[in-house]
């Protein structure tokens, strides 16, 4: 059953006077500025969700029923906007069902909470794998999300980027840290998405020989492309030159070995 979010809340708002791309930005910038701990990765959902921060968020989201998002043609701005939502939802999503615990538990959070845009509902699952991923099949999925004749397939990207990997925002211990992004430096923003990732949740072992990833690189393994794709990508981001240059020779001589670090499904609430 679908579940849309923002019908029925507050009355739909006018778009004459602002772009409700750069209000959505703010407005998560907002939440993020006041209820998200950086350090620790924690979102305190319960004072969000009683803030007038989230309810003038809720508002715009009633904007969205009469938004027409083929109206975004730069792709700078398409992208900035589609990540925005994705992480929007994802909090409002953990707000409306309430959850508590462990996200693996609701398994329709993904599939089916959405949000009404035009006249097509988007859940996390079509703005992802549909829209940023460039209609690839999700995790263990043999189905693209849409078929050519769909009427929203002229909205989706050609190509996927892998660096959105990094900025999606999952309500749980093991997300990538909460991100805002804005048309204007969107590009240097992904990056520095992948740094701070890289940066906190990639480890190598004292000896160098061993590289501990998380799930994302082996879940979406096609975007990053093989193994010694996947140490360059992670070469790039890093911030000691000389260990990455290192990483990468190892790789190169079959001296490096990959492990995965076990995803956590516990909602990041404080």
């Amino acid at each position: 059953m679908i579940v849309i979010l923002n019908r029925g809340f507050g009355t739909e708002a006018s778009l004459e006077d602002r772009s409700l791309t750069s209000e959505l930005s703010r407005l998560l910038d907002n939440a993020r500025e006041h209820f998200y701990d950086t350090a620790n990765r924690l979102f305190a959902y319960d004072a969000y969700a009683r803030s007038s921060h989230f309810h003038d968020y809720r508002n715009l989201t009633r904007a969205l029923t009469a938004f027409e998002p083929e109206l975004l043609e730069d792709n700078n701005e398409r992208k900035a906007f589609w990540l925005n939502l994705y992480n929007g939802l994802a909090i409002n999503a953990v707000i409306s069902h309430d959850l508590q615990e462990e996200l693996q538990e609701h398994k329709l959070f993904y599939s089916q909470t959405c949000y009404q845009i035009g006249n097509h509902p988007w859940s996390l699952d079509h703005i992802e794998h549909g829209i940023l991923r460039g209609n690839s099949p999700k995790y263990r999925a043999l189905r693209k999300p849409f078929s050519k004749s769909h009427k929203v397939f002229p909205l989706l990207f050609e190509h996927g980027d892998p660096r959105i990997h990094a900025a999606l925002y999952t309500p749980c211990q093991s997300s990538p840290m909460f991100s805002v992004f804005s048309s204007d430096y969107v590009d240097q923003q992904l990056d520095n998405a992948c740094r701070n990732m890289i940066k906190n949740d990639v480890k190598i072992s004292d000896d160098g020989s061993e590289l501990y990833l998380p799930m994302i690189f082996k879940w979406y393994q096609r975007d990053f492309g093989s193994a010694a794709d996947i140490v360059n990508f992670i070469a790039r981001y890093m911030e000691d030159t000389s260990a990455a240059a290192s990483l990468q020779q190892r790789m190169e001589e079959r001296q490096l070995k990959l492990h995965y670090i076990p995803y956590s499904w516990i909602i990041n609430t404080r």
